[in-house]
C-alpha cells in the first residue's frame, strides 16, 4: 500500500520476526526471552514503523467519521 520493495518488507520482516532478548540485573543476565512483539525500544525504525502504521490505520476509518470538540469538527482525513 505504501510502495515499500518487497526485499525491503522481507529484511523487516526477518528482523523482527525472530527477536529475543535477555534481562541484565546487576551482574546477572537471564535466559534469552523471545521477543514476540512490538519494537524495540529506542530503535531509529520504530519512528518509521510507528507512523506507517498510524498511516494505513487512518486509511482505513470512514471519511465520515469525525468528533466534535466544542465548535470544531476533526476527522481522519
Amino acid at each position: 500500500m505504501m510502495g515499500v520493495p518487497p526485499p525491503l518488507l522481507g529484511y523487516l520482516g526477518g528482523l523482527y520476526g525472530d527477536a529475543w532478548a535477555c534481562r541484565r540485573i546487576g551482574p546477572n543476565r537471564s535466559e534469552p526471552i523471545r521477543a514476540s512483539r512490538r519494537v524495540r525500544q529506542g530503535d531509529p525504525l520504530s519512528v518509521y514503523l510507528f507512523n506507517a502504521t498510524i498511516d494505513w490505520a487512518l486509511a482505513c476509518l470512514d471519511p465520515q467519521l469525525r468528533v466534535e470538540v466544542e465548535e470544531l469538527r476533526v476527522n481522519a482525513g
